[in-house]
């Protein structure tokens, strides 16, 4: 499932491809990929659009167009969002169930082969206030998010530290992979109840989040199963985690072995010497 990382490589990717671009078409194949407005309404709405800005919050990905509106974009499990050349076009395969033609002939796809993903066309000046981005707390860049203001909220918390990193009405953009990263980073069980935390090992997860994620967006993030860039490659930080998928295998701090449990129906993968 496409984190931060990799939602912010694919606006990298892109965004220098499409940006200036006026949508002259779009096809969609799989009608409940668009989940507001209707289909129609939704086709009218991006035709003739010109895509101004890529953005990006938490894992959604937004596009605005110079007519008053923006696409949200939910990648969810297995989502894709290509961009194909004009001279490199291929035909569509099943998977593939939006196409937005540009006027440069170049195609936009969206493909998802578990089908959970979804797109929505929102007045650009009413995004913020979509339900989906309401949800959303700090992005784990932010200021706003000081070592002290996380220390303070993770006190008053009775939580296992895993599934607060992966709260995404707290901190966005956060899933499974980076969570079990981020801990490994920082020293803390995953189990760790929030409140139990001293300062000292909040200001390591804090700086865990920021070096963790950072690292991932230089390697154009994880690439295990489905996830690739906007322009169909694959990333480069699978090569350098440290527990996530590495169950049974040795530590790259210690010799023990990477162990895993079950917190919140999420697999945790961590190192039971090197965290505590």
């Amino acid at each position: 499932m496409p984190e931060l990382p990799e939602v912010e490589t694919i606006r990298r990717t892109l965004e220098p491809k499409i940006i200036g671009r006026r949508i002259e078409s779009a096809e969609v194949f799989y009608p409940h990929i668009i989940k507001y407005p209707p289909v129609i309404e939704f086709i009218i709405g991006v035709e003739g659009g010109l895509i101004k800005k890529l953005r990006r919050r938490g894992k959604y990905l937004i596009i605005d167009l110079d007519n008053g509106f923006s696409m949200l974009i939910s990648f969810r499990m297995t989502g894709q969002l290509l961009y194909m050349d004009e001279n490199f076009l291929i035909p569509c395969d099943k998977h593939t169930h939006i196409v937005f033609k540009l006027n440069s002939g170049a195609q936009l796809r969206f493909r998802d082969v578990r089908k959970f993903g979804s797109i929505s066309l929102i007045k650009t000046s009413e995004i913020e206030n979509a339900k989906e981005i309401l949800k959303l707390g700090y992005e784990p860049f932010s200021n706003e998010i000081t070592k002290d203001k996380l220390y303070q909220f993770l006190k008053s918390k009775n939580g296992k530290i895993k599934q607060v990193l992966m709260n995404q009405s707290f901190i966005c953009g956060i899933g499974n992979i980076y969570s079990d990263e981020i801990l490994f980073y920082a020293g803390i069980h995953p189990e760790r109840i929030t409140s139990s935390l001293s300062f000292d090992e909040v200001c390591t997860l804090h700086d865990g989040i920021v070096k963790v994620l950072s690292e991932a967006i230089e390697y154009n993030g994880t690439s295990i199963r489905d996830y690739v860039d906007g322009e169909g490659e694959k990333g480069g930080y699978q090569h350098r985690l440290k527990v996530y998928g590495r169950k049974e295998k040795k530590c790259a701090r210690c010799d023990s072995v990477i162990a895993c449990t079950k917190i919140g129906g999420r697999t945790a993968h961590f190192c039971p010497h090197c965290q505590k």
